[in-house]
């Protein structure tokens, strides 16, 4: 409906402008054609060779009259020979002036005359040339255009509008399916897209990206459900060994609280250390947790987190291969990325796990290799996920809980680099992550 007024508007718009326009031209035309008259007049006046009656020129032409400088007709058209002169203002000699005026003596046309006044020098004086046209036929030529626009614009209009509205209509259909959809998308519907038109337009741009992004909508729901199922899992078995061992305290008459409270401490500890790394997982899938780049040595890193105290159960731990390595980066995610690294490898290993730095053109990497039972080329993308492990054979003393790798693959990411996982010399599983390095960083050459 808007559509149809709008077009209407702007075709009597273009109408009245089209009129507007077509009428000053009209004027223009009589103007200058009037003016071009009584100069070429004023030439015969000046030669001396003008007729007496004038002839008129056109049956536009109203009226002739040559005015002497004492205001006597010298000359003019027949029909104004024996009417008084014309009183109305003469130009200089050798000037041109074009005046419009409501009635002649001779006529007196409702739509009023175009008067051309010319004056030239004489030997009786300063002698003037009017000459009248009629604007009868300009008033009835607009009249006419106007009327047959009229007539023609209801049925120029009606086809048009009704093009228009199916036009429109047809082009907004999917519009109103795609809007229909969307509300009935929920948060438990996800799954759900929008009808999607086959033709490439701005319509099926916008229902291809509201797909896109319930696609992302979809798939994050999903991982957060699945977060939050796999969180639960882990916090189950400590959640229901404390309270075990604390109903066993409570129904016991003699208990060893020294060692009761040992196991509890170490239970509370695991729980706590869950809760942190699920809290820093959230906070990176989230991108939440943004870099606070420094100077960071790589070699000092592992130094510092070795300095922790692991329970080796007698590994040994080669550190020949670290090198200095030096880029910006935030010290606390990187030192956390590296003690995942050394902590899944001790799990893994059977006697030995060696820790190696370097540097590339635009990375530097820390690689921890062991010599377990290493990670199957196919499973390998699937031991980065949260919660995943493999066999609990391979885990010493029950495992972690399955993120330590997806944490570091995350800050790894948050730094520009990833997490990489392949097969260690050794005969067990080398992983590694790499940072990216900012421009103008430089090794640390120390002697």
């Amino acid at each position: 409906m808007l559509g149809t007024i709008g077009v209407t508007l702007i075709l009597l718009a273009a109408v009245l402008v089209l009129g507007v326009v077509w009428r000053r031209t009209l004027l223009a035309n009589v103007r200058q054609a009037t003016a071009l008259r009584s100069r070429d007049i004023a030439a015969l006046v000046e030669r001396g060779t003008v007729p007496d009656p004038v002839p008129v020129a056109g049956r536009d032409e109203a009226l002739v009259q040559i005015v002497g400088p004492d205001r006597e007709i010298i000359a003019a058209s027949a029909n104004a020979r024996q009417h008084p002169a014309l009183a109305l203002p003469r130009p200089e000699p050798g000037a041109t002036t074009v005046s419009r005026v409501g009635s002649l003596p001779v006529d007196d046309d409702e739509a009023g005359f175009q008067v051309a006044a010319s004056t030239v020098q004489t030997a009786a004086g300063p002698t003037t040339v009017f000459v009248a046209t009629s604007l009868e036929d300009v008033t009835d030529t607009i009249a006419e255009a106007r009327a047959l626009a009229l007539t023609a614009l209801p049925l120029v209009l009606l086809p048009l509008c009704a093009a228009l509205w199916l036009l429109v209509g047809r082009t907004l259909a999917p519009v109103a399916a795609i809007t229909a959809e969307a509300r009935e998308i929920s948060a438990s519907h996800l799954h759900r897209r929008v009808p999607q038109p086959r033709r490439r337009d701005e319509i099926g741009l916008l229902a291809d990206t509201l797909n896109r992004m319930l696609s992302r909508l979809e798939a994050a729901s999903t991982r957060q459900r699945r977060f939050v199922a796999d969180a639960a899992h882990e916090l189950r078995s400590p959640i229901a060994n404390l309270r075990t061992q604390l109903e066993t305290a409570r129904g016991s008459q003699r208990v060893d609280w020294l060692s009761t409270s040992g196991d509890l401490l170490a239970t509370t500890l695991r729980m706590q250390r869950l809760s942190d790394q699920l809290l820093l997982l959230a906070r990176l899938d989230g991108a939440g947790l943004a870099p606070r780049r420094r100077a960071v040595d790589l070699d000092d890193v592992v130094a510092v987190v070795l300095a922790r105290g692991y329970d080796c159960h007698g590994l040994e731990i080669d550190v020949s291969a670290l090198s200095p390595v030096q880029l910006l980066a935030d010290p606390t995610l990187v030192e956390h990325a590296v003690g995942n690294l050394i902590d899944n490898a001790v799990r893994h290993a059977r006697s030995r796990l060696r820790i190696v730095t370097a540097s590339g053109d635009h990375t530097a990497m820390v690689t921890v290799e062991d010599d377990g039972h290493g990670i199957p080329p196919d499973r390998r993308d699937h031991v980065v996920r949260p919660f995943a492990r493999l066999d609990e054979a391979r885990d010493r003393g029950g495992g972690g809980a399955g993120l330590g790798l997806t944490i570091a693959g995350d800050i790894a990411a948050a730094h520009g680099g990833r997490l990489s996982i392949g097969d260690s010399d050794l005969g067990g599983a080398a992983v590694r992550i790499e940072l990216r390095r900012v421009s103008g960083e430089l090794d640390l050459k120390r002697g």
